[in-house]
């Protein structure tokens, strides 16, 4: 039992640093542009607008990765796509180390917002589908922590390579590192039970589960040695995956050829039979009409990229119109919030306002920088402890008011040229976004939607948050530049317009079942 016990606090750490890797590689590839376009600025001869598009690059790669994460996921696995999201921060990261302009290390910036936003749709599953219910949450955690985390230890890793020759070489090449432990990391460690259920390996699913919740495989060759619990999580999962199924009106899954065999030829009493075998028993006779309506016609149920983006755009189209079109609309609206507010502008654009509001030393400014960095990992932390106990409109109603003063200060600093007045606002700033609507709006989109359109809703989400992250990357300096701390000053009005949006829109969701909530949007 104690070796037992040590092979599954193994497993539990290895998945929790998978998580950590991601995390980690997301926050990094964000925030190391911040001190890296200082150093880049005079050896590409940079301009304001290539600084733009550079920092933007990466966000409107992200609105591309997250639905080719969410295909990748579908088609090829959960393992297979973190592999794959490995393989983005390894070539983008080396893209822009060996590129020799604006428009080389732009297309770099691009393929690692590929990896961020896969990251952002596959990490997150992945874990919470592999992780214990009783510990499910704690990891999943880990990944938010580690996002903050990335973006702090960037700017200190950007400080500490000021001296260097070619240092924003170096800045950007870091995250190769952490890469390659991510992709053998994804090698090692075992596919998605919920995966294998969605694809018929029913066999692989119940070894998968075991080897989780006991620390060993299921015995092949001697006697079956699951457990009634384990057999029991593979029955709920198995059940739960056909409720979404007849849901959205798919095809059964295909038992594997081995396990249906394995059933049918049984020759033990029903309380010899592994959860496997019952299950492929079950869905046997409607294997071969499962197999054929996956591939007939059309092709809607078809395997394939191809398919799996085709019922994606499908899907999105349908929420248009559908009963859930209300809260499709406040998702939409809430992710526009999120980042029109130039949260992710203001820590990739720190040092360069720090510079503007006074600040002589690039190595100060990059320094300076990374506590507004660290400002978003504990405004991260304290939503945390407050969603549940204050409540999601609660907080961003404050989360917004307080946004939008630090802002409003952020202006008037900026045009006296208060460089400590500039950098305490931004972590006010900070602060109070990350407590609020950092979090707050993830927490918020798991809950509007049913397990129907779910996917499809949260993809749409996180693309339209990934698209105005982008568009404010592309023109903050140049409306900095234009207009001096008015351009604080219209940000703080976007973040009131927020606080309004949530006050008329959004009804409080904390305490409540996913039915009421998406009851009370549907009525909205």
């Amino acid at each position: 039992p104690s070796s037992r016990g040590g092979a599954r606090s193994v497993m539990l750490f290895m998945i929790a640093s998978l998580a950590a890797l991601g995390g980690f590689l997301f926050g990094y590839d964000l925030g190391l542009i911040a001190g890296a376009l200082l150093y880049m600025e005079p050896d590409l001869r940079l301009t304001e607008a290539s600084e733009e598009v550079i920092v933007g690059m990466a966000k409107l790669g992200a609105v591309f990765g997250t639905f080719v994460g969410g295909a990748l996921m579908q088609e090829h696995g959960r393992r297979k796509a973190i592999a794959w999201n490995s393989g983005f921060f390894l070539l983008g990261p080396f893209i822009m180390a060996v590129g020799d302009d604006a428009a080389t290390v732009s297309l770099g910036r691009f393929v690692v917002g590929m990896g961020v936003g896969a990251s952002a749709v596959v990490v997150p599953a992945y874990v919470a589908e592999m992780a214990p219910k009783d510990r499910r949450g704690s990891v999943v955690t880990v990944y938010e922590l580690m996002v903050c985390l990335g973006m702090i230890t960037s700017g200190l890793v950007d400080w500490g390579l000021r001296g260097v020759e070619h240092s924003w070489r170096w800045m950007v090449a870091m995250p190769m590192f952490p890469a390659v432990l991510m992709l053998a990391g994804s090698a090692a460690l075992p596919e998605s039970p919920r995966w294998l259920v969605i694809r018929g390996r029913l066999r692989d699913a119940l070894d998968v589960i075991h080897s989780l919740r006991e620390g060993v495989g299921v015995d092949r060759d001697g006697e079956d040695v699951s457990t009634a619990a384990v057999e029991a999580e593979l029955m709920e999962l198995w059940s739960a995956v056909e409720k979404e199924r007849a849901q959205v009106g798919e095809p059964d899954g295909e038992p594997d050829a081995a396990a249906a065999a394995d059933a049918r030829a049984a020759d033990t009493s029903a309380a010899d039979t592994s959860a496997a075998d019952t299950i492929a028993a079950d869905t046997g006779a409607a294997d071969a009409s499962a197999r054929k309506s996956a591939t007939r016609g059309g092709g809607i149920h078809g395997r394939g990229m191809l398919a799996v983006w085709i019922r994606m755009v499908r899907d999105i189209r349908g929420l248009t119109s559908g009963p859930e079109r209300n809260a499709f609309a406040t998702a939409l609206w809430l992710a526009f919030f999120n980042q029109a507010t130039c949260s992710t502008s203001v820590i990739n654009f720190a040092p360069e306002v720090l510079e503007r509001a006074g600040v002589d030393s690039d190595a100060d400014a990059v320094l300076l920088a990374s506590a507004v960095s660290l400002c978003k990992l504990l405004g991260v932390s304290a939503s945390m402890f407050l969603v549940d106990r204050v409540g999601r409109r609660t907080l961003l109603l404050v989360g917004s008011h307080a946004a939008a003063a630090a802002m409003a200060g952020l202006a008037i600093a900026y045009d006296v040229g208060d460089a400590f007045g500039s950098l305490l606002c931004m972590c006010v700033f900070m602060l109070a976004f990350s407590a609020s609507w950092a979090g707050v709006f993830w927490v918020v989109l798991s809950e509007l939607f049913s397990m129907r359109v779910k996917s499809a809703a949260v993809s749409a989400a996180a693309a339209t948050l990934f698209a105005t992250g982008a568009f404010t990357d592309f023109v903050f300096l140049s409306a900095a530049r234009a207009m001096g701390g008015w351009a604080f000053g219209a940000v703080a009005c976007v973040c009131l317009c927020a606080g309004v949006y949530v006050q008329r829109n959004l009804p409080e969701t904390a305490g409540k079942s996913l039915a009421e909530v998406q009851a009370v949007m549907a009525a909205s």
